[in-house]
Formats: structure tokens, sequence, C-alpha cells
């Protein structure tokens, strides 16, 4: 009689984990300035590797920490070439000295271009709102028009068109994926030269705020950069699902001045006043100072009410939950020092204020959202 024969036994699974695969490598350019320690904070905590750019010699900020730091200047093809080599992404934070935009934002424009296609690496660059020019619609979207024609409005439509025609290959090129976040102006929560730090909010603590309008009630658009920084991230995420050229606006928050003393006066507990920005000065200083007469060609900025579009984006990251007006405000007071140590804390729960504009002002159609003769009063 034969023995049976045994079945098979099946192998024990191999449950040895799957390698796994280094996170991606974002290059973040300009890291000293206002825009890259947050966007070094925004892509480490998606997981990314994060290389920060330094020119040589600069101390390495605050905000940093858990970065790579490279050494060079981004206006130098060689030096950008050899950072950017293994990243996978290139988030230009850099950009020239205000005087010098309309000297050296093309060169730098080309430094980056090449060390994106040597890379193998996309673009992602943050937009304003000057392409448009001073005839600016009050509802800003990429379809434009972008009527850029002198200066620095000039400049920045040419530079978009430049990376417009390397996302395509239409400049002969390898085509390279740019990404374009558009924002009106930044809000940080540390001293600086933008406007709501270095002329609207250092004297919360005292009451006072100035205001760049001849008018209170138009709406002006505004990028809290943590946020921002945040959105940036987020996109990051998504770039093998975008086209090679990808431009989109980040609403933010849309405020005129009297919107902002309000809100400035919830987040603060004190009663704030606005003061005209003495642009007169800057007429004045115009003829031996460089500074005051490029301040003065995007004066238009704040004399046309306007909002960004960020529908695209909305519906591209709907996740994205941006932090409320009073809560942002008041960190930022914070940061500057303009707050006392006693001053109300804001609420901080996002989920409970997901709309990015939640006042009139920030409607779909921009208009005046006070009476016509709403001039701020010395």
């Amino acid at each position: 009689m034969t023995a049976p024969v045994a079945p098979d036994t099946p192998p024990a699974p191999d449950t040895t984990p799957a390698p796994v695969p280094p996170p991606a490598t974002v290059l973040v350019t300009g890291a000293a300035g206002r825009f890259g320690p947050h966007a070094v904070r925004a892509f480490l905590a998606e997981g990314f590797a994060v290389r920060a750019l330094l020119r040589e010699g600069r101390a390495v900020p605050g905000g940093l920490e858990g970065a790579e730091i490279a050494r060079g200047d981004a206006s130098d093809p060689g030096a950008m070439a050899a950072a950017a080599r293994g990243a996978a992404l290139i988030v230009q934070g850099a950009h020239p000295p205000y005087a010098r935009w309309k000297t050296d934002q093309a060169p730098m424009t080309e430094a980056l271009l090449r060390a994106a296609r040597a890379a193998g690496a996309a673009i992602l660059i943050p937009g304003n709102v000057y392409a448009y020019g001073p005839h600016m619609p009050g509802t800003l979207t990429e379809a434009g028009p972008f009527r850029g024609a002198f200066g620095k409005p000039l400049v920045r439509r040419r530079m978009e068109e430049r990376l417009r025609a390397a996302a395509t290959g239409a400049d002969g090129g390898d085509p390279v994926q740019v990404i374009q976040l558009r924002a009106g102006d930044f809000i940080d929560t540390r001293p600086g030269a933008n406007w709501f730090e270095s002329v609207i909010a250092p004297k919360a603590g005292r009451g006072r705020l100035g205001w760049p309008g001849r008018r209170a009630d138009l709406p002006h658009a505004w990028a809290y950069l943590p946020d921002y920084a945040r959105a940036c991230a987020a996109l990051a995420l998504r770039r093998a699902d975008l086209p090679a050229w990808t431009a989109l606006g980040f609403e933010g928050w849309s405020m005129s001045g009297e919107e902002m003393r309000a809100r400035i006066e919830t987040a603060s507990g004190i009663p704030q006043r606005l003061r005209p920005f003495p642009w007169w000065a800057l007429r004045l200083a115009a003829p031996v100072w460089p500074l005051a007469r490029e301040l003065r060609e995007m004066r238009y900025l704040w004399d046309r009410p306007h909002r960004v579009d960020g529908a695209d984006f909305a519906a591209l990251v709907p996740e994205f939950r941006p932090t409320p007006m009073e809560a942002g405000l008041a960190e930022s007071l914070r940061g500057l020092g303009a707050l006392p140590e006693a001053a109300p804390a804001a609420p901080r729960d996002a989920s409970r204020d997901p709309a990015p504009t939640a006042s009139p002002a920030a409607s779909r159609d921009p208009a005046p959202t006070a009476a016509p003769n709403a001039a701020i009063r010395a």
C-alpha cells in the first residue's frame, strides 16, 4: 500500500518591507529671504528633502532647521547648476534687489532654466500681480489680460512669457515643467521690508496703522506667507499630474484698509487709526534714491481695487484650509513685536473659517465697500 503524499506546503509570505524610496529633493533659492524660510518649513512638513541655497558668507537664519545648506548665488548659472544637482524641484524664492529688476531679472531666470534642465527638475515660481499692468481688472485670473508695458510690470510679464516658452519647448530647448502660483502682497510673521511689516503694522501696538492707498475702501490682494508656502508644497505633491505649464491664483485674503483696520482691532484688542503713507517723501528722494523711484512706479496697485481668483487652485487642492484672518494677523503682529504680551490670542482653528475672504470686499466683484469719499484722514 502506498503512503499518502502530503500536499505541498505553501511558502511563507515574505514579510520583508519593501524599500522606501528616498524623499524627493527640493532646492529652495533665496532661503534667507521673506518666502524662503516659510517654504523650507512647508516642504519639510510634506516629507520632502530640502536643500536651502544661501549666498556665500550669509549667516544661516532661523527657520531652516532640517534643511541641507548649499552656498551660491542664484544668478550664477554654475552655482545654480551645482546646487540643483539631484533635485526634483527648484522653488525660486530668490529675486534681484527691487531697484535692479530691470537689469538682473532676465539673467537670473536664464540661470534658473539652465539649472532645471541640467538637473531634470521642475520649477515652482512665486507669481505676483505686476504682469497685468496698471489697467488691471478687478478680479485677476490666468486668462489675463497681461498688459504690463513698462518698468517692473513689463519685466514680470516677459519673465512669465519666458518661463512658459521653456515649459512648452517653444524656445527650442527641452521642456521644463513650470508651476506658477500667483498671489498678492505678502504678510509675514517677522520683521521685513514688505508693505505690511514695514509700513502698515509696525505701530499697531500704539493704535496706528499706515496705509499706502489714497482711499481706504478699495480691496487689495494679500497672501499670508505661512499659508502661501503650504499651498506651494501642496502643488509640488501633485506635480506629476500637472501639465508642463501650470499657472494658478492663490486667493489669500482680500482686504481694504478699513477692513484691515477692523480686523487688526479684533486681533489686537487695541483701537486702530489709519494714517496715510507719505508718498511725497519718496517723490523728494527719488532723484538720489533708486528704490524710491521703483516704489513710486508701483503706486497704482494701491489705487486699483483687485483680488486674485483662486478658484482653480481650490478645485485642485480642495482640502486646503487657509488661516482665519484674525488669527493670521495676530500671529504676524506678535512676530513683528507690534502687540503687547497681554494681547488676546485669536482663534487658530482654520476649519471654523474655511473661506480665505470673509468680508464684503472679498466678493467676486471687488467694488468699493464704503462711500466714494472714504479717503484716509491724516
